[in-house]
């Protein structure tokens, strides 16, 4: 059993991950609460945690991490405070001057897909955004077996309202934001599959609550069928020994298919030499809570699926 503690409890994702620990039988939740001041009464409950969730603010992340770490083993950040190791990005893209670098260099990115490996003794987890998990996901096929040609990659998403958080405006119809290369998760995207620069995203919010959808455009730098297409992807997340417990490859996307749970499923389309990669995940759930509870299975070693299979409440 181990003893967790949920900061910024009140927020979207803080909700959701309260739901979802309450329901898992190796956590026992020791601390809840919206704020952190550093009292020491704060203090002293944080202390009773091995590993605390965050889920507040960016900045507010920034700030407060280097403290909790002082108290407790671990820390599970939902923001994006510490997923990028070049701290001077975060003027451009978060609006303030990174305090601590050194943790950059510390924290690892919390894509269990792609950073299993070194989640499993990271002390800080930098949880993957929700757009990002979709376009990382979506891309890392081609991008591993080196068959994205150098021209620009153009993503087209929707996210459900809850994406832009609690104090957001619900839009009325669907509406894009800042489109082009003006978005915080662009910097993410680009370092975790590293191709600096090429990535042209235009992002929307919609007025359901949860969900997204993208649509990925890449051009392959080799003549390939839809059919050497989909076995690249059913290779590269379904082989065996180790299937990727929550990838689904697909024929058809359903958003609905997704929503409150962990699986991110992808179908893929060839138009001409141009393949579409559809992505849809729910920006709650494997986009923010229940990739954070992947993770903490896999940094105390419970099975990586655990409390997550069932689609809940």
């Amino acid at each position: 059993m181990i003893n967790v503690a949920i900061l910024g409890i009140t927020g979207y994702l803080g909700n959701e991950l309260k739901k979802l620990l309450f329901l898992h039988d190796g956590v026992k939740i020791v601390y809840a609460a919206s704020r952190y001041f550093g009292k020491k009464e704060e203090n002293d409950e944080l202390k009773k945690a091995q590993v605390v969730f965050l889920a507040w603010p960016h900045r507010e992340s920034m700030e407060k991490v280097p403290e909790i770490l002082e108290l407790v083993d671990k820390v599970i950040d939902l923001s994006g405070a510490y997923r990028l190791k070049d701290a001077s990005q975060y003027p451009t893209f978060y609006g303030w001057e990174h305090l601590f670098p050194s943790l950059l260099e510390k924290a690892v990115y919390g894509l269990p897909e792609k950073k299993r490996g070194i989640i499993v003794s990271s002390e800080l987890v930098a949880n993957a955004g929700c757009y990002e998990t979709a376009i990382i996901i979506g891309l890392m096929p081609f991008r591993i077996e080196g068959l994205i040609s150098s021209d620009e990659i153009k993503v087209e998403a929707v996210s459900g309202y809850t994406g832009a958080g609690k104090g957001a405006k619900i839009p009325k119809v669907i509406t894009s934001y800042k489109s082009g290369r003006q978005h915080q998760h662009v910097p993410a995207i680009e370092q975790e599959l590293n191709i600096p620069g090429r990535l042209l995203f235009c992002p929307s919010i919609a007025p359901f609550p949860r969900g997204i959808l993208a649509n990925i455009f890449v051009r392959p730098n080799n003549v390939l069928t839809l059919e050497q297409i989909y076995d690249l992807y059913g290779d590269f997340y379904n082989k065996e020994p180790f299937k990727e417990p929550f990838i689904r490859i697909k024929q058809e996307i359903n958003l609905k298919e997704v929503i409150k749970t962990n699986f991110c499923d992808i179908a893929v389309q060839l138009e001409e030499s141009l393949v579409r990669i559809t992505v849809a995940l729910d920006n709650l759930r494997k986009g923010g809570s229940s990739q954070a509870i992947q993770n903490f299975n896999i940094m105390y070693d419970f099975p990586e699926t655990k409390g997550l299979l069932n689609r809940q409440p």
